[in-house]
């Protein structure tokens, strides 16, 4: 409650899209009103927005680079599952000399994923390979019937 010849003011803040502050103080018995905006600035040179603008696309093409690279070992890694999968279910029918065949496949998969800077074209390059190799496999003992 306020006393009587006290001022009421009634104060509101306004930001907009730009970060511009626009602040009004109105003294509600009088009517009076006062309007100030305030500019945020920066010491941001554009020297340093540029080089900023420039760091967040170097940074932008390494996270789509590591993206990739990701990708590429889980479709590896996928792979690795569907054969010894395939080794699992099929390990009666199978005979020795090409249960050894899909272990060396998986063993090469393995190898590419957990080698230290392995590149993307070179899992790609295994992947086809494996591909290859173990689906002439995977139709011979997928095709089977089961007993």
């Amino acid at each position: 409650m306020m006393r009587r010849g006290q001022p009421q003011i009634e104060v509101t803040f306004d930001i907009d899209a730009n970060g511009i502050l626009n602040v009004t103080a109105k003294e509600k018995s009088t009517g009076k009103e006062i309007n100030h905006r305030i500019e945020g600035s920066t010491n941001i040179s554009d020297a340093d927005i540029t080089k900023a603008k420039a760091e967040a696309e170097q940074f932008a093409e390494d996270d789509r680079k590591r993206r990739e690279l990701v990708e590429s070992k889980n479709r590896l890694e996928a792979l690795v599952y569907q054969m010894e999968s395939m080794m699992a279910e099929q390990k009666d029918k199978i005979p020795d000399e090409d249960k050894e065949k899909v272990n060396k496949l998986i063993a090469d998969a393995k190898s590419i994923t957990s080698k230290e800077g392995a590149t993307k074209e070179e899992i790609d390059t295994e992947i086809e390979r494996i591909q290859k190799e173990f689906a002439e496999l995977y139709n011979k003992y997928q095709a089977a019937p089961a007993e």
